[in-house]
């Protein structure tokens, strides 16, 4: 047992495994039991063995002992990787406000909300998380609470999240770009939504077409006809949609 936490501590995974499989686990010491599980766990992590790992965590979760919180964190990032989302909920939020956790877990339960369709609860939770400092991936999440705004057409509070995502992303894509100008056009800031348009006025697809043709209403809100008539022209030239 004293080699393999010797090798454990100098990251020599393999070597720390193989000696704690000579290991009886009845010779151990009953304070070092849980220690000895949480290395096993943890070095078949590192190995990319995740099937034992998340079984070695949920073990050593379920001792409640002294690398309780950890292991919550690999059964629920774990769990999280495969898809079983409310394994994962359930334990990230077991920690989600301890320090070393409560930055990063935040994006993380913002994401299975937003996968499993748990609008409500992505609201709740998330819009008041956003204003924790430091937190990891804001941007993101701040997207994922545009994206449940927008989708329920309430574009007023869809529009500073989109927004937030925009300015805050050092590559956006037409998607995003297209959504957060939409957003403008229906939100009534015609200006900022014709600046977000002609960004997409180049692009020969679907978004390139109805980005023209939202366009050219907005100028026509802002009654720069000559710009609209163009607009419109340019919208309806794209054999895209022949509605338009």
């Amino acid at each position: 047992y004293n080699l393999a936490a010797l090798f454990f501590e100098q990251r020599r995974y393999k070597e720390s495994l193989a000696c704690m499989d000579e290991v009886f686990e009845d010779d151990i010491e009953y304070d070092d039991y849980e220690n000895h599980k949480f290395m096993q766990a943890y070095g078949h992590f590192v190995l990319e063995e995740f099937i034992e790992a998340q079984s070695l965590f949920q073990n050593v979760a379920n001792m409640r002992g002294e690398h309780y919180h950890d292991a919550s964190y690999y059964v629920g990032y774990l769990a999280f990787e495969e898809g079983e989302y409310q394994t994962a909920v359930d334990n990230f939020l077991i920690i989600e406000d301890l320090d070393r956790y409560r930055k990063i877990l935040p994006y993380y339960i913002t994401q299975i909300y937003y996968r499993t369709n748990q609008e409500d609860k992505l609201l709740d939770y998330t819009v008041s998380k956003l204003k924790v400092s430091g937190l990891k991936y804001k941007s993101q999440m701040h997207k994922m609470v545009g994206l449940v705004y927008y989708d329920r057409k309430d574009f007023g509070k869809a529009l500073p999240y989109l927004d937030y995502f925009v300015s805050h992303s050092t590559k956006v894509s037409k998607e995003d770009l297209y959504l957060l100008a939409y957003t403008q056009y229906q939100y009534g800031q015609y200006d900022k939504a014709i600046d977000n348009f002609l960004e997409l006025n180049t692009l020969e697809d679907e978004y390139g077409q109805n980005a023209m043709y939202h366009l050219a209403d907005c100028y026509l809100k802002v009654n720069d006809k000559e710009r609209a008539r163009n607009a419109f022209r340019a919208a309806a030239d794209l054999d895209i949609d022949a509605e338009i």
